[in-house]
């Protein structure tokens, strides 16, 4: 038979390398304009708040890892925190600033070009039941505690906010880093116009974080009222202890691995771990107002969890690993110690599968190093933070609680069937170095100043998290769920009815039901658990908000002027005046001078100090008095130094 012979014009000719360079080049060129046009598409839209979920998603798509949508998620999460820190740095620097255009283009460029790099197409994994409960954690924590504020008018939030001062220099921060475009301590001159010199070098990382959000969710650069400003702050302040309650709950879950996200085990995880991130004292940070820090042990629960199950991709662990440190030291640096060592361990353990990539790693590191102690070397030795760590502690955490933990999650790994794997080594490992950390900075204390002060509480909170990331070692102690031929509702019942009622067991004997546990420690006695007590208003100053908001509304400063409040309380006085000044966005020197200035400021009700405190200002002062006493004695002081410029504003 002949063999059919084609025509020279119809044969199949080999394509040239020159049209393949051209396709090859011509999809990622197509996906950076496009990455321009969908930004730009969404400004106009004023949809710009879609962006942060896409870039996440976007993110999770190309990274590899992790059983579950959610897992993915987190992993992205992790990965962006770190970069946005880092990325703030040329954010503060370049033209555009904190623009939703720009940022957005700039991510999703970004992410064209590791896509292309890599040869990664898209992929996600399907989302699993496993999912659920950590997220349903994390939203109903969030509404839980922003239901507070929801109820309540502008005078009530405030109010609410006053619960801890600290959190009106937190806003002052998030607001001067909106009004300036990047970070305050990348442009000290013009940030002294608008905060305290104290706090301009304070690590930044969730304020900036929550400026660059803000812009998304208003579709603008500019900051809004002061009102609309503390509204929101209050939002992320919010937002953030939900994503610590979803961090802690997803990564004790990782930790645990398959058999702890299997049949009712994950139940275990849910109904003991949420309780007490809401009980708690853990909740005192919320209360407190310290945003800094709920990011900083939100990121301390992914850290732990990385380093105790780690990602088979060797490269993709350590870059996760380096953006979680550098999200650390720009976020709450004094986990920063615990952090590192924790990572240095895991290093020494891994380190056979960390030096199949030596360039890398060695090039990470340096990296890594630079941006995670560039915050700790401009706080501590040009800041002068260091000063503070003989600050004494309002609230002790409670010891007991550590040890419990400890020895349930010892139990739970002791008790595992089949052995103990390498997980719970490095866990162990990673709570071994937080452990290693917190005792350090107790010892330095109780020998320098005594006794162990108000930081070294705060490092109990990491290991706190640290172990509670852990408990997934108890649930183990759960039946394993029944095989599909014996899955009858009674053994359905039969397996869930323990894991509940373990976990209940455990939450009631920690104190968290009835809040009468004689080891927990309260701020007053009598107030209910702190989610409770926090619910119902017990914890915040009574008439503080309403005070502050006729002030705004009523009584506006003349020009030049700066607005002082005196009360018989000097915390409340003290306070009282930070709020007002912050939500007038008064940045003078004299605000500043009657807050902080030493030794004579507002905290101190001695009339001898408050007048050389009220000498020292050499501004125009209105004075808004809240009782009849402290009337008098601006009014005598009006008498003495009639040259001061004091108005007399009486409130009493």
């Amino acid at each position: 038979m002949p063999q059919a012979v084609l025509e020279p014009a119809t044969q199949l000719r080999p394509r040239s390398h020159t049209s393949r360079a051209r396709r090859a080049l011509g999809r990622p060129a197509g996906l950076i304009v496009l990455a321009a046009l969908v930004p730009t598409a969404c400004h106009l839209l004023r949809a710009d708040w879609v962006l942060p979920p896409l870039i996440l998603v976007a993110t999770a798509s190309l990274l590899r890892g992790g059983q579950t949508l959610l897992d993915r998620l987190m992993f992205a999460l992790m990965l962006l925190l770190g970069a946005a820190c880092a990325g703030g740095l040329l954010l503060s620097l370049w033209p555009w600033g904190l623009a939703p255009p720009a940022v957005g283009g700039l991510a999703l460029a970004v992410l064209v070009v590791v896509g292309t790099v890599l040869g990664r197409r898209p992929s996600l994994p399907r989302p699993r039941p496993a999912d659920a409960l950590p997220l349903l954690a994390g939203l109903g924590g969030f509404a839980y505690l922003g239901a507070s504020y929801l109820r309540a008018d502008f005078a009530g939030r405030v109010n609410r906010a006053m619960a801890g001062e600290d959190l009106g220099r937190h806003f002052s921060i998030f607001d001067s880093i909106r009004r300036l475009g990047g970070y305050l301590f990348l442009d000290p001159t013009g940030a002294g116009a608008h905060v305290y010199d104290g706090i301009i070098r304070y690590p930044q990382g969730f304020h900036f974080i929550a400026a660059l959000l803000d812009g998304f969710l208003r579709s603008s650069t500019a900051p809004g009222t002061p009102t609309s400003a503390f509204d929101h702050f209050l939002g992320f302040h919010t937002a953030a202890y939900g994503l610590f309650m979803l961090s802690v709950i997803w990564a004790a879950g990782w930790v645990g691995g398959p058999l702890v996200r299997t049949g009712a085990r994950p139940l275990v995880l849910f109904a003991f771990l949420t309780p007490v991130l809401l009980y708690t004292d853990l909740l005192a940070n919320y209360v407190s107002g310290y945003p800094s820090e709920i990011l900083g042990l939100s990121l301390v629960a992914g850290l732990v969890a990385l380093l105790a199950r780690p990602l088979p991709g060797i490269r993709t662990q350590l870059l996760l690993v380096a953006a979680v440190l550098v999200a650390i030291g720009f976020s709450y640096y004094l986990f920063l110690p615990g952090a590192a060592l924790g990572t240095l361990l895991w290093l020494v353990h891994r380190r056979r599968a960390v030096l199949t990539r030596p360039v890398f790693t060695a090039a990470l590191a340096v990296v890594t190093a630079t941006l995670a102690l560039a915050p700790v070397v401009l706080g501590m030795f040009v800041g002068k933070a260091a000063d503070a760590l003989s600050a004494r502690a309002s609230i002790r955490d409670s010891r007991d609680l550590v040890i419990a933990l400890t020895l349930a999650i010892l139990a739970g790994i002791l008790c595992r069937p089949g052995g103990r794997p390498r997980t719970w080594l490095r866990y162990g490992l990673a709570a071994g170095a937080m452990m290693a950390a917190a005792a350090v900075l107790g010892g330095y204390q109780a020998i320098v100043d005594g006794s162990t002060g108000y930081y070294f509480e705060k490092s109990l909170h990491a290991v706190e998290v640290t172990l509670l990331v852990g408990i997934g070692a108890l649930a183990l102690l759960v039946p394993p769920p029944a095989r599909p031929a014996s899955a009858t509702p009674r053994r359905h019942l039969a397996t869930a009815l323990p894991a509940v009622l373990l976990a209940v067991s455990l939450v009631a004997g920690l104190g968290v039901v009835r809040g009468d546990s004689p080891f927990r420690p309260r701020v007053n006695a009598g107030f209910d658990s702190w989610g409770p007590a926090w619910t119902k208003g017990r914890l915040s100053p009574r008439g503080s908000g309403a005070a502050v908001a006729t002030i705004l509304r009523d009584h506006p400063p003349r020009p030049g002027e700066v607005t002082l409040v005196f009360d018989a309380n000097g915390l409340r006085q003290y306070d009282l005046t930070l709020f007002v000044a912050v939500l007038r966005r008064d940045g003078t020197a004299g605000v500043f001078r009657a807050l902080y200035g030493q030794p004579d400021n507002l905290v101190d009700t001695n009339r001898a100090s408050l007048t050389t405190m009220l000498l020292d200002i050499h501004q125009p002062i209105e004075a808004v008095t809240m009782t009849s006493r402290t009337a008098e004695f601006i009014q005598d002081i009006r008498v003495k130094h009639p040259d001061l410029g004091l108005r007399l504003v009486d409130l009493s």
